[in-house]
Parts: structure tokens; C-alpha cells; sequence
């Protein structure tokens, strides 16, 4: 019996695992987007396998560029090189990667400065040699952070110092940084310095349709710049912002159907003991008598009906939507073994042509940000939801052993029963426990925002629902509640 009481570790672990791996799935996507600038993924990447490529139609030129800009205009336009490289002062040196920028990069990256200035779209078009440097590279190059018109060499030519930048240091950024500190300099200034950096990523604003149709965009630009597309790799962030986005939402969703499976099954017990009871009341001699006995059981069923009712239909609101599927990803014909075989030969194509090129900055935060929103989610409805069901299962079971119900354990019934025929107190404890643990989580993560408010109470609906079902699943076999 002291066994069968333990039921509240596996509850609240279960209620911990899901509020942490939904909560910090949302904060690692939010923060992600923050981190994005206030275009967010609302954009459209070209990547340059080798970007010192000699031939004209496996790179990217300053002409190439502005042709793009002219064809995207309105929509912004940013690109950026980049090259290992030594950073000298008078007295010291240190290696780091210098990231040339251009164009309104500012709007698809923040960059948190701190003193001075950000690289100007006036200072790329005017070849100027300056620099953006982290507050690290400062303390390691002069020792303080107060060096803003201080001078560094930069592949043996001088470049004022014109800003410094704090890092977030977040866990994607962790996974995503190879811990070389970053100087950004004007784009038109490293290709001066370095041709054989080359401009290896173009990013713009993406349209409207850019999730279905933004690598056919990417595409026909590339080949109306005379470019092999073969040579270049289209990250489709609006798509991927669909994808991701969707994680947590899709664990709910995925736990709702299961819920609602249940409460429809409840409810239609519900309905029938109401009427049942209703028929009861009519039926009897001196009907308002009958009313005043069983009226108080009427009102709570009718209450926890209303009560179902309510919260699956707040749940459906909060978190029914259309899940995003890739449009290369849907066969014309349903059973069409040969579609998915060319989809999954594509991918292994696709990763055969990357073998030995440099991602891009963006692509490596998407990639890692892609697997931890993933982890999460999946921790939370694989782990989570088993566990908080296994807690619940091991309660009523041990109620049941105390109360002496009709399952083959009625020799226990002269123990008295410490259980409540509720989950609340449980539930609430556990939530405590769990959005404190998701807290703690997201700030050791370096992200900052909690849940989704939408997110947060579809979780609280789908507990409370949890909580009626249980309550009542035990009145509905309890005979005696409803003479």
C-alpha cells in the first residue's frame, strides 16, 4: 500500500518534464528570433559553397549585389564575407573571425552595442576601415572596454575602432559559435583586403508566399544572375520558422486528441446520468421532493459537463491550427512509394554537396535551434505526458485499494482512505515545481521569455480537463453516489 502512495513522483516529475520542455522549446524559439533582428525569419538565404570560387557562376560579386537589390526592391537586402584572421595591436594579438557585412544586415541580425556606433550602410558604400569589435576581443586586445577610436591591424592594414558589441551568450549560441570571437568590419573593406574572402551569404526579405515558394524565388534569381544553382545552398527561413515554430504546439495538439477522445467518451456518461436523473425526478410520486434530494447531483453534473464542454473547446481554440507540412514534401498521389524515395535521395544529394563547405552563422544557430526545440518537445510528450499518466494511473489505483471498491482488493477497506477523490492540490504543486524548474532551465539556457500565454493555458486546460476526468471517472463507478 505504501508503494501504491507514491504516486506523486512520477505526477510531478511528468507535470516538471512537460512545463520545461514546452516552456524552454518556446524560449529557445523566441529568443532565436530576437536574436534574428526585426526581420525575425521572415527571410530568404543563399549560401556560397566555396566563396573564393574563380568562376564567375559559383560566387557572388559586389555587381551581383546590387542587382539583387534592384530586383528585391522594395524588400531589404544584406550579405556578408568572412575570414579567419589576425587581429594586432602594439602590444598584442589574437586570432578572430572577421565578418564583413553589408547592406541593411542590421535588420536581419541584432547586434547589441554597448558604446559607439554599428557599421552604417554610408560606411560599406564608402570603403571605410573600421571596426566592430566583442566586449572579449577588447579586454584581450587592450585590457578595457573604453577603446571606441582606437586603432587595430587587420591583415596588415589599420581599421579605427568604431563600436564594441555585447555576445549573448546563450546555449544556441554555444552550439552554433566555434569560439573564435567575431569583428565585424564593413563587407567592401575585407574584399578589399581579402578577395579570396568572397561574399559567401545573401539574405532578403521574404514574401508573403515565401514558405511554398521561396526557394523557387531564390532560384530563379540565381539563375537570372547567370549563376550554377548547383554551386549554391537556399535556406528557406520563413519555412523553417513554420517548422519550428510549430513544435509545441503540435505536442499539445497531439496530447488535446488524446483528451478529447476522453472527455467525449466521459461526456457521453455524463449526458446519460443527467438525464437519468432528470428521468428519475419526473418519474417519482411527489416530483419537487425527488428535486430537492438529487438536485445538488444534478447541478454538479451539469456543472463538470459545462465544466468539459468549456475547457476542450478553449483548448481546440488555443492551439487547433492547420500543421505546416513542406509543400516538396506532399505526393500528388497518396501511395506513392517512389515521391518519397526521390525526397530522401534529394537529401542525401544535398548533404553530399556540403561536404566540405563552411555553414553560415544563421545556418548553424537554425540547425542547433532546430534539434533543441525538437529534443524538448518531444522530452515533454514521449517522457512527460507517460510519466504524469503512470502518476495518475498508480493514484487511482491506490484509491481504490484504500476505499475497498469492487476490483479484488476490498480486504484492504478497513484502511482508511487518505487520498481526495481530486487532483487539484497535486496539479497545483506540481505546476509550481514545474515553472520554476523551466525557469531556472530557460535562464541557465541565457533565454529570457517563459511560455507562450496560448501555450500556457491550452497546458493549464488540458491539466484541468485531466483533473474533471479523473474525478468523475471515479464518481461514474461508484454506485452508491448515485442512489
Amino acid at each position: 500500500m505504501r508503494r501504491m502512495r507514491n504516486y506523486r513522483l512520477p505526477l510531478a516529475l511528468g507535470i516538471v518534464i512537460i512545463v520545461c520542455g514546452l516552456s524552454l522549446a518556446a524560449a529557445l524559439v523566441r529568443e532565436e528570433l530576437d536574436a534574428s533582428g526585426p526581420a525575425g525569419w521572415n527571410k530568404i538565404g543563399i549560401t556560397v559553397y566555396s566563396p573564393g570560387y574563380s568562376d564567375g557562376q559559383g560566387k557572388i560579386t559586389e555587381d551581383d549585389i546590387r542587382e539583387l537589390q534592384r530586383r528585391l526592391a522594395p524588400r531589404k537586402v544584406a550579405y556578408s564575407a568572412r575570414t579567419l584572421d589576425t587581429l594586432e595591436t602594439e602590444k598584442t594579438s589574437t586570432q578572430a573571425d572577421v565578418i564583413g557585412v553589408g547592406g541593411q544586415y542590421g535588420e536581419f541580425a541584432a547586434l547589441w552595442v554597448t558604446s559607439g556606433s554599428p557599421i552604417t550602410e554610408q560606411a560599406v558604400l564608402g570603403r571605410s576601415r573600421i571596426a566592430v569589435i566583442s566586449e572579449n576581443t577588447a579586454e584581450k586586445l587592450f585590457g578595457s572596454q573604453r577603446i571606441v577610436g582606437k586603432t587595430i591591424r587587420i591583415h596588415g592594414e589599420t581599421f579605427t575602432v568604431a563600436g564594441i558589441y555585447r555576445e549573448r551568450e546563450t546555449l544556441v549560441q554555444k552550439m552554433a559559435d566555434n569560439g573564435v570571437p567575431d569583428v565585424y568590419v564593413p563587407a567592401t573593406s575585407l574584399l578589399d583586403l581579402d578577395s579570396g574572402a568572397g561574399i559567401g551569404t545573401v539574405e532578403w526579405e521574404a514574401a508573403d508566399d515565401a514558405p511554398i515558394r521561396g526557394k523557387t524565388e531564390a532560384g530563379n534569381l540565381l539563375t537570372a544572375l547567370d549563376k550554377n544553382k548547383s554551386l549554391f545552398g537556399v535556406t528557406n527561413y520563413a519555412e523553417k520558422r513554420e517548422l519550428v515554430g510549430q513544435v509545441p504546439a503540435l505536442c499539445l495538439l497531439a496530447a488535446a486528441l488524446v483528451s478529447g477522445a476522453a472527455s467525449m467518451r466521459l461526456g457521453i456518461r455524463l449526458t446519460g446520468r443527467l438525464v437519468g436523473l432528470l428521468q428519475a425526478v419526473r418519474a417519482g410520486m411527489d416530483w419537487q421532493a425527488e428535486l430537492r434530494v438529487r438536485w445538488r447531483k444534478a447541478v454538479r453534473l451539469g456543472t463538470g459537463l459545462a465544466a468539459l464542454i468549456a475547457l476542450n473547446a478553449a483548448v481546440w481554440r488555443l492551439v487547433g491550427f492547420r500543421p505546416y507540412i513542406p509543400p516538396e514534401w506532399i505526393p500528388e498521389q497518396w501511395i506513392d512509394i517512389g515521391f518519397f524515395a526521390e525526397r530522401i535521395e534529394e537529401s542525401w544529394y544535398g548533404q553530399t554537396k556540403k561536404i566540405g563547405y563552411a555553414a553560415s552563422m544563421n545556418e548553424w544557430r537554425l540547425a542547433r535551434i532546430f534539434e533543441l526545440v525538437t529534443l524538448c518537445g518531444g522530452a515533454a510528450l514521449l517522457l512527460g505526458w507517460p510519466a504524469y499518466r503512470l502518476g495518475r494511473r498508480i493514484r487511482k489505483t491506490a484509491q481504490r485499494i484504500a476505499s475497498g471498491s469492487p476490483s479484488g482488493l476490498a480486504a484492504h477497506a478497513a484502511e482508511p482512505s487518505a487520498l481526495p477523490d481530486t487532483l487539484y492540490p497535486e496539479l497545483h504543486a506540481s505546476l509550481l515545481l514545474g515553472y520554476a524548474a523551466a525557469a531556472a532551465a530557460i535562464w541557465a539556457c541565457g533565454a529570457v521569455p517563459l511560455f507562450d500565454w496560448r501555450e500556457g493555458l491550452a497546458l493549464l486546460a488540458l491539466l484541468y480537463i485531466d483533473c474533471i476526468q479523473y474525478e468523475w471517472e471515479g464518481k461514474m463507478q461508484d454506485e452508491t453516489y448515485w442512489q
